[in-house]
């Protein structure tokens, strides 16, 4: 009876330290950023990046650097951007910031270029453990958390790397700070964002690639891919942007990936969830109980 009394004292303790451990961890993680620390260095000194791994006239060995823009730059700008009346310039002036102020690669089967799109402890330590097991069991379903992919927007702009799916978020983000109605297009392994102005007008925002086409998906895919590659000097692009399985999502990313758009928001309430309820599970006991657990 004394060692499962003991045993379960001992047990209530550790949650009690755990949760506050992670509090700590929560409010500390506001102090901080998510920025890669080379983003941050070139935020303060500048500097290159490795070159954008994407085929494209826009981003060449003479035109390489992956980022042109810093956080205050970048900020700076959008001030800018959303002063601009015309809805049409401002779009474009939406992609060209977007473009130059993110690094574009990917980290797919290159595990030393993910630590760009990781999710610090601080930031979520739900994220970061799913991160953890992975590499730890390499089990196919939890390969999702390295590299992350947020569903924010605004997450991935605070990053600063972002892969195709993130860059659209970003683009979609800053397009409801403008007011103009976004939604999300899933091409043949490739994402970009679109955008329809109050008069109607429909644009594609390729921000990856650095361009932006006025029309609908179905307008581009099915008379305009020659459009795209002498835009971005990618045949492989044109290709993907033709009319076979591409599907718009105007609901953005919750209708393009709704159980990780969920997942993604869940987890950052049970962030704060999970430490409260294990601080105050210590005392409901000692209440029901009647005994003293800490």
């Amino acid at each position: 009876m004394n060692i499962s009394m003991n045993a379960r004292k001992y047990f209530i303790r550790i949650a009690y330290i755990f949760g506050i451990t992670l509090v700590l961890i929560n409010i500390y993680g506001k102090t901080q950023s998510i920025r890669h620390p080379d983003l941050l260095s070139f935020d303060k000194h500048g500097g290159e990046f490795t070159p954008i791994e994407i085929s494209s006239y826009n981003f060449n060995s003479i035109n390489s650097q992956s980022v042109y823009l810093n956080r205050k730059e970048a900020l700076q700008k959008v001030r800018e951007v959303l002063q601009i009346e015309n809805e049409h310039d401002k779009i474009i002036a939406i992609q060209k910031l977007v473009t130059a102020s993110m690094v574009h690669f990917y980290p797919v089967n290159k595990p030393y270029l993910s630590d760009y799109f990781h999710v610090p402890l601080y930031e979520n330590f739900i994220l970061y453990f799913g991160a953890r097991l992975y590499e730890i069991t390499r089990l196919k379903p939890l390969s999702v958390f390295r590299p992350y992919e947020y569903l924010n927007g605004k997450k991935s702009w605070e990053r600063g790397a972002a892969m195709c799916g993130e860059i659209s978020s970003v683009v979609m983000y800053l397009l409801d700070k403008a007011g103009i109605e976004n939604g999300k297009a899933g091409l043949d392994g490739h994402v970009i964002a679109l955008a329809r102005t109050s008069n109607d007008e429909q644009y594609i925002i390729d921000a990856d690639y650095g361009f932006t086409l006025k029309g609908s998906l179905s307008d581009i895919a099915n008379y305009h891919t020659e459009d795209v590659r002498k835009i971005s000097g990618s045949s492989h692009l044109s290709n993907i942007y033709g009319p076979e399985g591409n599907i718009e999502f105007w609901t953005g990313d919750r209708g393009y990936r709704p159980k990780g758009y969920w997942f993604e928001r869940i987890s950052y309430f049970l962030k704060w969830a999970i430490p409260l309820m294990l601080i105050m599970f210590p005392f409901y006991l000692s209440k029901s109980n009647k005994g003293i657990y800490l």
